[in-house]
């Protein structure tokens, strides 16, 4: 068996050259367009980030609202019982103080009743007499 060896020529080692320069070229813009991507998912990526940390962040701001609310029902509630509870003892305050008027005045005109029978009294025993 015999092994042909050709050498290289000129012309042939003239077209290698734009071969290389034209596959480095490629190389080139592939890895400028590799950079963009990557950059593009960087954002992406950023993006989901921050968009899951607004959503947890609205989450915890939600439930921070519903425990407030729950806890001003709460206090709520709990003042208006007591209002409930305080409204019949002011009301009861109020009628003892104002039947205690009442007796005051009642035992006011009583004495006055009193009085006046006592001089009716003395006016019928005077007019009796003479």
């Amino acid at each position: 068996m015999s092994t042909l060896i050709v050498a290289p020529s000129e012309p042939a080692a003239a077209t290698v050259v734009p071969v290389i320069e034209e596959r480095d070229a490629e190389l080139a813009a592939l890895r400028e367009r590799l950079a963009y991507y990557e950059a593009f998912d960087a954002l992406i990526s950023d993006n989901v980030a921050r968009s899951a940390e607004m959503f947890r962040s609205a989450i915890d701001e939600r439930e921070r609202v519903r425990s407030h609310a729950v806890q001003w029902q709460l206090e709520t509630e709990a003042r208006m019982s007591e209002e409930v509870e305080r409204f019949p003892a002011l009301e009861r305050e109020r009628t003892q103080a104002l039947l205690a008027s009442l007796m005051e005045e009642a035992t006011r005109m009583q004495c006055q009743i009193d009085g006046l029978i006592q001089r009716l009294a003395e006016a019928i025993t005077d007019a009796a007499v003479r």
